[in-house]
């Protein structure tokens, strides 16, 4: 069965730079921290901005449970504000509808780049700095994307990427990149006391990288992939491992990667594009569209059909890995009351958690997967 993640990384070829340009050229980050995962490089993120306990965070309602969960643990309020569900920002927050979320104790806005569609920075940027507000990208899916010729990376005051499972590159950690010198400086503050993983870390995160390398192998995955979905599931809750500094392990593996990004950033592209264009003549489907000046990273190709809600959907994803095929579904939606959030309506984020249905885009899949895949998607949608 073709898996719904890529292919995770080799341990082959290890080698270290202390200064990596590729990195630097890819982000147009002058200064970047490592950590061992995104959600701790975006905690340390809102402590060098000085946010703390009893103040609020802009979050989108459509989003991974994790960072309102993180946010909570320390204090800080996650506000929730609804997606959009055109094709041109599929997910990605509503810009519109953010100034009404925004009190006197609103700090921060984290917008996401989500499946690795830039959302629409201009017009959040110029509402940040008309509030006063700090701008931390979630660039967790959408590394090598760009915005009008900004590389994503270089649009917020800070920028958090994710290094782990299901990610652009998927070396284990996350980062901090950013621009500013006095964040900078504020950063190297608030890392200074922030324990390294130490060996026996490092043999955990082997011992996860083979294991899930197993679980996802394409002749032994339809038989594992229930297994993968709990083993998948365990992973996403926040520890004390989350707040630690990147492994040496990591930063190895992420300079190994980094070298042959671009290449797999076209191959994401161009599998994208050939999914979209043998499906764009389907009825009641919504697929995923560039806006101009807007490069994807082409992550995930997610898309929905106007009439499959819940368990309909359910029933398609059923059918397609009857044909090998594992559709993921990315993200389901977080009640915002379990956030002792009063205003509970979020129609589009609602219906996008019902009916939104993704595939991951990379160098695990050949022609003759993208071809496969092609195909028994035309088939199962014309049939539905």
């Amino acid at each position: 069965m073709i898996p719904r993640y890529g292919s995770l990384c080799s341990l082959r070829g290890i080698f270290y730079n202390e200064k990596n340009r590729d990195f630097e050229t890819l982000t147009e980050a002058k200064h970047v921290f490592f950590f061992s995962s995104c959600r701790g490089s975006m905690m340390y993120a809102l402590k060098a901005l000085g946010i703390k306990k009893g103040d609020e965070v802009i979050l989108p309602a459509f989003i991974c449970n994790v960072v309102p969960d993180s946010l909570t643990r320390f204090g800080i309020k996650p506000v929730f504000v609804d997606v959009y569900k055109d094709p041109e920002n599929i997910g990605n927050i509503c810009i519109e509808k953010i100034e009404s979320k925004v009190t006197k104790k609103t700090k921060a806005i984290i917008p996401v780049h989500l499946y690795g569609n830039p959302y629409e920075s201009n017009k959040l940027k110029k509402l940040a700095k008309e509030r006063d507000l700090f701008v931390i990208e979630d660039a967790a899916q959408a590394l090598g994307a760009e915005y009008k010729g900004m590389s994503v990376g270089s649009l917020g005051d800070v920028s958090c990427f994710s290094f782990g499972f299901g990610k652009p590159m998927s070396t284990g950690g996350g980062c901090v990149a950013t621009n500013n010198e006095d964040i900078y400086k504020k950063m190297k503050d608030v890392i200074a006391d922030v324990k390294k993983p130490g060996f026996f870390d490092d043999i955990g995160f082997i011992i996860s990288l083979t294991s899930r390398k197993f679980l996802m192998n394409k002749k032994i995955y339809g038989s594992t992939y229930r297994i993968w979905k709990e083993f998948g599931r365990k992973i996403e809750s926040v520890n004390e491992m989350d707040f630690r500094g990147g492994s040496t392990l990591n930063e190895k593996l992420f300079r190994f990667q980094i070298k042959g990004f671009k290449q797999v950033l076209d191959t994401r592209r161009s599998q994208f594009k050939i999914l979209k264009d043998s499906l764009s003549d389907i009825n009641d489907i919504v697929l995923p569209e560039e806006r101009n000046g807007v490069k994807h990273s082409a992550l995930w190709f997610s898309f929905y059909h106007k009439s499959f809600m819940g368990s309909k959907r359910e029933n398609f994803l059923e059918r397609m890995r009857k044909f090998g095929i594992d559709i993921g579904i990315i993200y389901p939606f977080i009640s915002p009351a379990f956030y002792n959030e009063k205003n509970t309506d979020y129609p589009c984020a609602d219906m996008l958690s019902k009916s939104i249905m993704s595939l991951q885009m990379g160098p695990h899949l050949n022609e003759n997967d993208i071809n496969h895949i092609s195909s028994a998607l035309r088939r199962m949608l014309n049939e539905s």
